[in-house]
């Protein structure tokens, strides 16, 4: 068993996958359900060009700044 000096936080974790995905070493795919990036799809053009605050404010609860921010590591990932 780890000790508890190493775990992880969920925002640490996230941290490390948006990396990852940002240097082309893991897809949004891998750490997202298809269905959360559709939804994520469909918030972003309907709000597009704001700020990632704008977005969350927008979205509110039906999605974390944890999602928000992988898909948008993903979605940069593709361009």
């Amino acid at each position: 068993f780890p000790s508890h000096d190493s775990q992880f936080s969920i925002g640490t974790i996230n941290t490390h996958f948006i990396r990852l995905i940002q240097q082309g070493k893991l897809s949004l795919l891998e750490v997202m359900p298809q269905e959360r990036i559709a939804f994520l799809d469909d918030c972003f053009e309907s709000i597009n060009g704001s700020t990632l605050t704008e977005i969350k404010e927008q979205i509110g609860d039906a999605a974390t700044w944890e999602e928000i921010k992988l898909y948008q590591a993903g979605k940069r990932g593709e361009s």
